[in-house]
């Protein structure tokens, strides 16, 4: 087979290629955490199955070459930096498993969260990939928050049970003008940091300013 950076999206091999793929745990878990904040489906040319789309800007090339070691299978070609856009981006192949997520997460074009969530995040790295694409720590005190404005309040409801449930963290959503977001307050922030830290990236380290 030839490279694959040279196969068009629908030919015999991309097809081989895609009867002989499955997510393995970690990839699972990677992609739920990305589902939950900037990762997002777009449409095969049949509109029949969906792909995963990463992109990010310029800033953090090193981020979108992360996911591109960890999907690499999944791919046809290395991301790909958009002049215009000043970001790196890189599409799976298309597939039934990725559309059977976009389903889950997805109603009426609209991402929801759905209600088997406590099934679905449950690993550390998940969190700690949501937090690098949506959350942020706060420069005057020990706490984080995760912009989940795009949720509904029950929604967020849902998350914050999640991450009390699942990874032992307590926080509470706050409403800021603009929607719900996720606050994780002080006390609980060790705690949050111990359970994603070993899994963030050198270039992400910043969103943790008061980590001693």
């Amino acid at each position: 087979m030839g490279s694959r950076g040279n196969l068009n999206w629908n030919t015999k091999e991309v097809r081989e290629i895609r009867r002989g793929l499955n997510f393995s745990d970690i990839q699972k878990s990677v992609l739920i955490g990305t589902i939950l904040g900037d990762g997002c489906f777009t449409e095969n040319f049949g509109k029949k199955h969906y792909r995963l789309q990463i992109e990010q800007g310029n800033n953090r090339k090193e981020y979108v070459f992360w996911f591109y070691g960890i999907f690499k299978n999944w791919i046809l070609s290395p991301p790909k930096y958009l002049r215009e856009r000043r970001s790196w981006r890189f599409k799976t192949i298309s597939h039934p498993e990725i559309t059977e997520f976009h389903e889950k997460f997805y109603r009426n074009r609209r991402k929801i969260i759905p209600p088997d969530i406590g099934k679905l995040l449950f690993h550390p790295i998940s969190l700690a990939v949501w937090f690098m694409d949506d959350g942020a720590g706060r420069s005057d005190c020990r706490s984080y928050t995760f912009s989940t404005h795009s949720f509904s309040e029950q929604d967020n409801k849902l998350l914050v049970s999640v991450l009390e449930k699942n990874f032992g963290v307590k926080s509470v959503i706050h409403w800021d003008g603009k929607g719900y977001r996720i606050y994780i307050p002080a006390k609980e922030s060790e705690k949050f940091e111990n359970i994603i830290l070993p899994y963030i990236l050198p270039s992400m380290k910043y969103k943790f300013p008061l980590t001693p």
